[in-house]
């Protein structure tokens, strides 16, 4: 009876030496980079068909930026989670040009610049060793919507900043998917695509405006 209860002992020591051999230990990391953003949707939609109708109004994507950090959470060799914490600027730009091109050269454009505090949870797939797959469940809150009016006349423009949070829902459900890279040094590359499954407007279902982003960052893994 000893031998065996001590033959059990060492089978379950040696499989919980594997393991661990096996599942890197937990890792902080910090990741910063650029938000290429717009927003998607059929009220959106119906209003670029509009604006490409006419000459005077344009769309076009924001250019935002995202920080913060994550901790990755070894669940297996080669899987694991990857909770985070990020501040991230979305958006939509929206220009009209009422005369180009002569002596006036009359422009105004609005952008949209939507503050979130975003936390993902991601499942992190290893391909290759460095090379990985991610994608899961994000939440993000609201911190403010800054909108900024600009005209321009004559060479000349002018601008103004002001906060526009009534109306804007303030929990934004989404979907994140991408790929990176980690390199040995402890430096990583990644691309991501965020898709927002929540409308904007949180009083009116009949206008469906969604974010949506390609992110592009540089982390560091300690």
């Amino acid at each position: 009876m000893k031998k065996i209860l001590f033959i059990l002992i060492a089978i379950v020591i040696g499989f919980e030496t594997q393991v661990s051999a096996q599942v890197s230990p937990l890792k902080i990391g910090i990741r910063g980079g650029v938000n290429v953003a717009d927003w998607r949707g059929d009220a959106v939609e119906s209003f670029s068909e509009l604006a490409e109708l006419s000459s005077a109004f344009k769309t076009e994507s924001f250019t935002g930026f995202h920080a913060g950090v994550n901790l990755e959470i070894p669940v297996t060799a080669g899987f694991s989670i990857e909770p985070g914490l990020y501040y991230s600027v979305k958006g939509m730009r929206v220009s009209q040009t009422i005369l180009e091109g002569g002596f006036l050269n009359l422009k105004g454009e609005i952008t949209s610049k939507l503050h979130y505090i975003e936390l993902p949870v991601l499942a992190k797939v290893y391909l290759t060793e460095g090379f990985y797959l991610t994608g899961g469940p994000q939440v993000g809150f609201l911190a403010s919507n800054k909108m900024h009016a600009e005209a321009g006349i004559l060479g000349f423009s002018v601008g103004d900043s002001f906060d526009v949070n009534a109306g804007f829902r303030k929990v934004d459900f989404g979907l994140v998917g991408g790929i990176g890279y980690q390199f040995r040094n402890g430096i990583n590359i990644n691309a991501f695509y965020d898709h927002g499954l929540s409308t904007l407007d949180e009083g009116n279902s009949d206008i469906d405006a969604y974010n949506r982003a390609f992110k592009f960052s540089l982390g560091y893994q300690f």
